[in-house]
C-alpha cells in the first residue's frame, strides 16, 4: 500500500499486486450544494424502459424526489450532481441519483442506479411543486 497527499483534501491510495499490477484511488470531496446550485435538479423525469416518472422538488433546500404516486424521500448529496435517500442505510448498495446538468443550467437527464443497473430518465417537465 502506497498513500500520498498532495495537502488535506487531496489524497490518494496505490495498492501493488504481483506480477506489476496496481490499482489507484483518489479521495473525492463530499459537497454541501448551495441553494442556487440545487435549483438545477427539480423536474419530471421520464424512463420509457421502465414506465416511471421521477418528480424531484426542492423544499426549504433539500432535494426530495417521489416516484409515480409514491411517498416522496429526501435526497442526500454526495459528489458532484447526485444524491442518495437521506435515511439509506449504510449497508444499501441500492439506489443512486445522479442528474445531468446542461442546458441552461437545468437538469436535462436523470441516472438512477438501481442494485448495479443504469436506467435513463429525460427530463419532460418543469414541474417543480410538491404533491
Amino acid at each position: 500500500f502506497v498513500f500520498s497527499a498532495k495537502n488535506d483534501e487531496q489524497r490518494s491510495l496505490t495498492i501493488k499486486t504481483g506480477s506489476n499490477s496496481k490499482a489507484h484511488y483518489e479521495s473525492i470531496a463530499i459537497i454541501k450544494p448551495t441553494q442556487e446550485q440545487i435549483a438545477a435538479f427539480p423536474g419530471s423525469f421520464y424512463c420509457d424502459e421502465l414506465l416511471t416518472t421521477y418528480f424531484s422538488t426542492v423544499e426549504n433546500n433539500p432535494l426530495f424526489l417521489r416516484t409515480n404516486n409514491r411517498r416522496k424521500e429526501e435526497l442526500a448529496p454526495t459528489i458532484r450532481d447526485e444524491f442518495v435517500p437521506s435515511d439509506r442505510p449504510t449497508t444499501d448498495e441500492g439506489r443512486v441519483f445522479r442528474f445531468s446538468v446542461f442546458d441552461e443550467g437545468r437538469a436535462t437527464k436523470l441516472r438512477v442506479r438501481l442494485w448495479r443497473s443504469d436506467a435513463i430518465f429525460e427530463r419532460v417537465g418543469d414541474h417543480t411543486t410538491s404533491r
